[in-house]
């Protein structure tokens, strides 16, 4: 049965803590870096406030966070934390020990370029280097799902005895507001989680157990195991939990999330909150014809190599937008990950890789593609294509100047209407300086005109300025 809900206009940050407020949970160690920190600061809040009784500890460092964390999962507890980049790889060492030994817990990674150099917008490049901890992995692409991932992940990591991780985009899911659902009442999510009953915990001292101690070859090869059908039992549990949940709150989750897939001769991946930009993207290219859908996935670990793959039977080509790089290795770890997955499937569908979005750069839905060249080689384009691509790449950069030699020539009339909106766009944060003979184009963008003819330079400032120095508009050549 669908339980109460009640609209908020929040952020993923806020919706993390919400949730964890709601759960009510014993215990959060943690360090504060960005673009996590308005986590903590809300729990902090929320507690200043009498809304929860949990534990906040705040230590020197994120090493000393997961310490706490762990050993107060280890006495018992349910346990929180949250965190981003070089706090996460701080901190590093100490997840493969909370899985290893089966101890539940939750932590939310908001998302953010690894130094150095120094940055603090948002990236993959942390997350990644979680693949092989051991830790189950969520990954939201919207500040609802950051909600709805937190109350579940509590629920799966209980189930499996393995630790989640809930990951999603620092600055944009983090920070960016959202109109979400959230449960009226806590003790739905509470009802909902159950109670924890550990089956082993060092504060029984009834029942002693001895945890992390060392292993020899044989006990260590069956300790990896375990944690290997843990993982797989994951893969069941993760959809039965999701499906749960969806009783209660009507939003449902699957491994794999797609769009305008399935007739599509051009597939693309995003992860995250590139997701929604992408898929803008693809409303805009169907309009002219160009079959095209985009898919994601919600679960990053287990990867769903069997959900996906199932996508990329009928497209001619597969764009993997990687928003980190796997340097060396000729890809980010979603295309070596995909490319593997479909490479033990049979698909032979041509896949490309492209990095984007690093250090937090915007991702526009003009970005997503070269929209009239996508399934084709550069080779194959028209002159008027190659022209049309060639200044869209200029616009897209980062330079704060644009030269466009003659951008019009060979253009058909829907390219040069797709330049022109792409020109206006761009003009409000650059200079663009238009060369050309034919001014009937020109003329819809410019907001300033310099005409030479005959060795006279003239400066106008608009259309009328034109007509009185006696050029005649329906003129095709100065």
């Amino acid at each position: 049965m669908m339980e109460k809900q009640k609209m908020v206009f929040e952020s993923g940050n806020e919706l993390a803590a919400y949730a964890a407020k709601q759960i009510n949970y014993h215990v959060m160690g943690y360090y504060p870096i960005t673009p996590s920190t308005q986590i903590a600061e809300n729990l902090d809040l929320m507690k200043a406030e009498g809304k929860h009784e949990i534990a906040l500890i705040a230590a020197e460092g994120e090493h000393s966070a997961a310490g706490i964390c762990y050993g107060a999962s280890v006495a018992g507890a349910r346990v929180f934390n949250a965190t981003s980049a070089n706090g996460l790889l701080y901190a590093l060492e100490q997840f493969p020990v909370q899985s290893g030994t089966r101890f539940p817990m939750v932590m939310n990674v908001a998302c953010r370029t690894v130094s150095g150099p120094l940055s603090i917008k948002g990236d993959h490049s942390d997350i990644m280097y979680m693949l092989n901890t051991g830790w189950i992995i969520l990954f939201a692409h919207s500040p609802q799902a950051v909600y709805d991932m937190n109350i579940c992940a509590l629920k799966i990591a209980e189930k499996v005895k393995l630790p989640v991780v809930i990951a999603f985009d620092g600055f944009f899911t983090s920070h960016q507001k959202n109109k979400c659902q959230v449960f009226e009442d806590d003790q739905v999510v509470q009802n909902f989680v159950g109670k924890y009953l550990p089956e082993y915990q060092i504060l029984d001292f009834e029942h002693p157990v001895t945890v992390g101690s060392y292993m020899n070859e044989p006990d260590l090869m069956n300790n990896k195991y375990q944690l290997h059908l843990a993982m797989e039992e994951a893969r069941e549990v993760i959809p039965a939990i999701f499906k749960e949940y969806e009783t209660i709150s009507n939003r449902a989750y699957q491994y794999v999330e797609s769009y305008q897939n399935e007739d599509c001769d051009v597939l693309m991946f995003v992860l995250g909150s590139g997701f929604s930009s992408a898929k803008r993207a693809v409303d805009e290219l169907r309009k002219d014809d160009k079959k095209v859908g985009v898919v994601t996935i919600n679960v990053l670990r287990p990867f769903p190599s069997k959900e996906l793959i199932k996508h990329f039977k009928v497209p001619k080509t597969v764009i993997v937008c990687d928003r980190q790089d796997s340097y060396g290795a000729n890809g980010g770890n979603m295309s070596l990950e995909i490319k593997a997955a479909m490479q033990e499937a049979g698909i032979t569908t041509r896949v490309i890789t492209r990095i984007y979005g690093l250090g937090g750069r915007d991702f526009y839905k003009d970005d997503e593609v070269a929209q009239s060249c996508m399934d084709r080689r550069v080779s194959q384009l028209s002159g008027g294509e190659r022209r049309y691509l060639e200044a869209k790449l200029l616009l897209l950069g980062d330079t704060k100047f644009v030269l466009l030699d003659e951008p019009f020539d060979y253009l058909s009339f829907h390219l040069a209407d797709k330049l022109i909106e792409l020109i206006k766009k761009h003009s409000v944060n650059k200079g663009i300086v238009i060369s050309d003979h034919n001014y009937g184009k020109v003329l819809e963008v410019v907001n300033r005109l310099t005409l030479i003819r005959e060795g006279v330079l003239l400066e106008l400032t608009d259309k009328r300025g034109l007509v009185e120095q006696g050029y005649l508009l329906s003129e095709s050549y100065l």
